[in-house]
């Protein structure tokens, strides 16, 4: 796995920085200026494939950060993850990371497959955790959906790494009344 790292010291007047690599996409890139991580809304990859143009002039003196997560653009070792499942009140797993894998998760959302009861709309709540080497590690607790057709995004933008051997776990008030989905892109170790 190819890992890249830049720094840069931002001068106040350019909104651009250039990199001595080139990302495949905002999605497998982490930015900081700072300390702080930016959305991937904040920044764009120029069309040379090495500059990111920033949606503001990062201020003078702080420093700007630019990470890989992952692979080149000629790397094969990259592994699509879309999961889908049906919460149950006792938990159910979404996803569990293979032994040589560790995952960026994109997109990480649950919605409610209820329709009204009784002409009154429904709340569930909602619950997910990791499970990594044997500790709970709570990622939403008491997260609520509102029926018919309600939706909660519980990750998204690549805030969450599961490393290898890592579970996904979701739990519904209501067996049935929620389906979780996730996606994102698994890298080799």
């Amino acid at each position: 796995m190819a890992t890249n790292r830049d720094t840069f010291q931002a001068d106040g007047l350019s909104d651009t920085v250039k990199l001595s690599f080139a990302p495949i996409s905002v999605n497998n890139i982490l930015v900081t200026i700072g300390g702080h991580i930016q959305d991937v809304n904040k920044y764009q990859i120029e069309p040379d494939g090495c500059t990111i143009r920033f949606a503001a002039i990062p201020p003078a003196g702080t420093q700007i950060l630019v990470a890989s997560f992952g692979l080149g653009a000629a790397d094969s070792a990259l592994l699509p993850i879309s999961q889908t499942v049906i919460a149950t009140t006792a938990g159910a797993l979404l996803y569990q990371v293979p032994a040589d894998r560790f995952v960026l998760v994109a997109g990480f959302s649950m919605t409610n497959d209820t329709l009204l009861v009784n002409g009154v709309a429904e709340v569930i709540e909602i619950d997910a955790w990791i499970v990594r080497a044997t500790v709970r590690h709570n990622v939403l607790t008491n997260g609520t959906i509102v029926a018919p057709r309600g939706k909660i995004e519980i990750v998204r933008d690549n805030k969450i790494t599961l490393n290898a051997n890592d579970q996904l776990f979701v739990s519904s008030s209501v067996d049935g009344a929620s389906t979780a989905f996730l996606s994102g892109l698994g890298y080799a170790l």
